[in-house]
């Protein structure tokens, strides 16, 4: 650690996540008190395998099964015995579970441990979704359906154009939820509570669970959590009774910052009553219209057009993958070259004042100054020295500003990297309006699931608002599944962190959603693992709807966080650390078990007092946040 500070660590591999210390050697020291020397012995421990990462191509599954045998063969010795680790960089739900039973089988039995990691999430482009783009991009999604319904003409480009008018924004537009920096309030045979809530991950704990559960109601009101709405409805249910409710308010809050909350808007503008009677509330099974004649579908042409636009939108998901890798490594040059730039710049302004106190010093001398270098009195060497550094000083002055020049160059962002983001946002958009494109097809073709499809009636061909009805039940129903298929991709990201790979992914079965293991599907599921289900989908549900433009104030996270196992408990709480960058205030109200055990990663922790007490205020402050150790000795007289 330093020259005399030694640290031998532990003597096995502790950590949930060992990979980065994997070539590390366990053992201890010992110190010979009077000479000072030291050495190390190291002892076996449980050796680390962590596998190459592998790059996955989505719904190849034979490539992938094959990719796991080669990095397994790859491992010198084999994963006998050893903890090791599959990365599997882009990985879907389905190229997940693709390995489900035998190969996963194989691999646990063979090594001591297998964690699976489904590589980093999917980057998110908040520009894609705007509020102010809703307008446009629903009138084109509703151009194009009625294109294809043989129903667009002047009628219903006259009906969409007054339902899309400027004020749809602002009826849809929401305020921020969970914006709060401080509680305030009288609690029912507690106590008065005012406390600031800080930026960053905060902890509530202690006292009983009936004082715990009314700091957790207050917390809900100072929130706005209390009232209607899908983002309202997401914040303050912090539980529910099955996974699958939990997943259904958390789908529905996605897609309301996804245009679900532009196309809800018009469909009360269109005809409330209708809109009252198709059911489009929360927590409906279906949506449904009323018109008068029916329209021909070709299905044979709708399902051909479905596989090509399927085929269209894998290979856009490559490209989006690859084009953000370029934007990440274009972004880390740039950081990279502006702080090499801003350490040059330094290091020639230190070298500039202090050449410039050297000469001062000369000058006030004189000739009897002492040489910089070997300490003698220059007297006829004095002025080619003064000359020298001068030489110097100003050589110094002049690279100094070429580097200043350089630092304001780089604090904005290169040409290149800028076409970068315009390139990747461009596919991005590309990505979400193919999505659509597929979940239209689907519904056309009744792929999908009963909760999602709207059941569809004759049109009458003199009736456009019906026709223009029914093209907006569908582009809800599409954008409705796209959410939920957002979330079952990033909820089974976030369940197989936290459980280490033991859980691989969340589906929606017939049955409901359903938590898939290594082997097969968790049925019944036990406590821990529902648990760890409900909170991978809430923190899944607030991240997608943080990057949906219209982002979360904070986060509240209550009873299912205590009923996780430790493990997951901890690595929950280094994935809310990740959060924060994207929902600025995280709070948890948890009994104190994890938070005990990692107290580093919260920046603020809160504790309940007892009821019975009746003594000091509602919320005390207990230490939080990264500890500091002080090493101190005794200082060696010298006699």
């Amino acid at each position: 650690m330093c020259p005399n500070v030694q640290w031998a660590g532990s003597l096995e591999r502790v950590e949930l996540d060992p990979w980065e210390d994997a070539g590390g050697e366990k053992g201890f020291l010992t110190v010979d008190l009077l000479s000072g020397k030291h050495q190390f012995h190291p002892i076996p421990s449980r050796p680390v395998a962590a596998l190459a990462p592998i790059k996955v191509t989505g719904g190849d599954h034979d490539q992938l099964r094959r990719r796991v045998r080669e990095v397994i063969e790859e491992v010198p010795g084999g994963i006998k015995g050893k903890i090791a680790r599959l990365k599997l960089e882009g990985a879907s739900p389905e190229d997940l579970l693709a390995l489900q039973g035998g190969e996963l089988s194989v691999l646990r039995t063979s090594a001591l441990h297998l964690a699976i990691e489904a590589g980093r999430e999917p980057r998110d482009s908040p520009a894609v979704w705007l509020l102010e783009d809703a307008p446009a991009l629903l009138s084109d999604a509703l151009k194009k359906e009625l294109e294809r319904d043989g129903f667009l003409d002047s009628a219903t480009r006259g009906v969409i154009e007054d339902l899309l008018n400027p004020d749809i924004v602002a009826a849809s537009k929401s305020s921020v939820i969970g914006a709060m920096d401080a509680l305030d309030g009288d609690i029912p045979g507690v106590g008065r509570v005012s406390a600031s809530i800080p930026v960053g991950l905060t902890a509530v704990i202690g006292g009983d669970g009936r004082a715990r559960k009314l700091v957790r109601e207050l917390l809900v009101q100072a929130g706005g959590g209390s009232g209607s709405g899908a983002l309202r409805q997401l914040w303050a249910c912090t539980d529910t009774g099955t996974l699958g409710e939990m997943f259904s308010i958390g789908s529905l809050a996605i897609a309301s910052t996804r245009g679900l909350a532009v196309v809800d808007a018009i469909l009360e503008r269109l005809d409330p009553d209708e809109h009252s009677r198709t059911g489009i509330k929360s927590g409906t099974r279906s949506l449904e219209s009323h018109p008068g004649r029916a329209t021909l579908i070709d299905l044979g042409h709708v399902a051909t057009e479905f596989r090509s636009a399927k085929m269209d939108l894998r290979s856009l998901r490559a490209e989006v993958i690859e084009a953000d890798g370029d934007l990440e490594a274009s972004m880390m040059d740039w950081l990279r070259e502006r702080q090499d730039a801003e350490t040059t710049l330094n290091a020639y302004r230190d070298r500039a004042r202090q050449l410039r106190s050297r000469l001062h010093r000369m000058e006030e001398s004189g000739p009897g100054a002492p040489c910089p270098l070997c300490g003698r009195v220059l007297e006829g060497h004095y002025d080619e020295v003064l000359r020298e550094l001068k030489d110097e000083w100003e050589s110094v002055i002049q690279d100094g500003s070429w580097w200043r020049s350089r630092r304001e160059q780089l604090e904005l962002k290169p040409l290149n990297h800028r076409k970068l983001e315009r390139t990747t946002l461009k596919l991005h958009v590309a990505l979400e309006a193919q999505s659509e494109r597929v979940e239209l097809l689907r519904i056309r073709l009744n792929k999908v699931g009963e909760g999602v499809r709207p059941r569809e009636g004759p049109v009458a061909r003199d009736d456009p608002r019906s026709q223009v009805m029914l093209a907006l039940l569908r582009v809800r129903a599409a954008r409705e599944a796209r959410a939920r298929d957002l979330l079952l991709n990033r909820a089974s990201r976030f369940v197989c962190r936290l459980t280490g790979g033991r859980i691989l992914a969340i589906t929606v079965q017939e049955g409901g959603v359903r938590l898939e293991g290594d082997y097969r599907t968790l049925l019944p599921a036990s406590e821990e693992d529902l648990s760890a289900g409900k909170v991978a989908v809430r923190l899944a549900a607030a991240s997608l709807v943080a990057a949906g433009g219209q982002g979360l104030g904070s986060l509240l996270l209550e009873e299912p966080f205590d009923r996780l196992d430790p493990e997951a408990g901890i690595r929950t709480l280094v994935l809310m650390k990740h959060l924060l960058g994207q929902i600025p205030r995280i709070i948890v109200v948890s009994r104190g078990t994890a938070v005990g055990a990692r107290p580093e990663l919260f920046d603020c922790i809160m504790e309940v007092r007892d009821e019975a007490s009746g003594v000091g205020p509602v919320l005390r402050p207990t230490p939080a946040g990264p500890g500091k150790l002080l090493l101190q000795s005794p200082a060696k007289l010298k006699r």
